[in-house]
């Protein structure tokens, strides 16, 4: 017990990538560069009150407004209840750096699985409109030297190797065949339903409108389902991501 409450303490490592931003405001109005930015932005995350515990920046693009980073950095100790915040700032080693833009994730909106990926509203003060920023967020749940030199270990990262294949190529659960599945049946329900009914009404009529009802109440339990399903995949696919992990860290530590 006392391991897992210093565990807790611990806080968790989290592996943002920062992907891109979508009309930021330009900073920049000179005869070289007219309407634009040199846009950065740093990820920080911090406690309830207000302390920093972690903290990283993407490489600075000179003269853009719809930046792509494709950046990847390691917030470490993120604890319960702590805010990742997303600053972009405007760099400039002149008069300093504006700041264009900023939007929060809170751990609530990450559990229960730390598996994220939004497209965020960045907010750009009360006179310009609201920018995008992309990121996605995953729980780093193990490293190499974490992991245990054992003979067992290698049983372990066949399976875990195993499992990930199978995810990958032929399971449904892992895959987005399922939800589209889900989706289309729902619709094609939906329609077939509602025009057996519109044209055959004045024909069995009340046998139709049993049929009608069932086909609507069916199409709604199933676009429900997709909904769920949303949910479910995300755990999938966090355990998908962490087993591919595994298994190259422990190669790693093997070797």
């Amino acid at each position: 017990e006392d391991e897992e409450e210093e565990e807790e303490l611990e806080g968790k490592d989290l592996v943002v990538t920062i992907v891109g931003a979508k009309r930021l405001r330009a900073m920049d109005h000179n005869f070289f560069f007219a309407n634009s930015s040199d846009p950065y932005c740093r990820c920080e995350a911090t406690g309830l009150d207000g302390s920093a515990r972690s903290t990283f920046r993407t490489p600075t693009i000179s003269a853009c407004l719809e930046p792509q980073w494709g950046h990847t950095g390691l917030i470490t100790n993120f604890q319960e209840d702590d805010i990742l915040t997303f600053t972009i700032w405007d760099d400039d080693r002149l008069t300093g750096d504006d700041r264009l833009g900023w939007v929060t994730v809170d751990d609530h909106e990450l559990r229960p699985f730390y598996h994220f990926d939004a497209v965020l509203s960045l907010d750009q003060g009360p006179n310009d409109p609201p920018g995008q920023l992309q990121v996605s967020i995953r729980r780093h749940l193990v490293s190499a030297d974490a992991l245990p030199r054992s003979k067992s270990l290698k049983n372990i990262l066949w399976c875990c190797q195993c499992c990930a294949s199978c995810c990958q190529s032929i399971a449904w659960c892992c895959t987005g065949k399922t939800k589209r599945f889900f989706m289309w049946v729902g619709v094609v329900t939906v329609i077939v339903g509602f025009f057996t009914w519109d044209v055959l009404k004045g024909v069995l009529k009340e046998a139709l409108m049993d049929v009608y009802i069932g086909a609507v109440g069916l199409g709604i339990i199933l676009i429900a389902l997709y909904s769920l399903w949303e949910v479910v995949s995300g755990a999938f696919e966090f355990i998908r991501d962490q087993l591919h992990f595994l298994f190259r860290s422990g190669a790693g530590a093997l070797g």
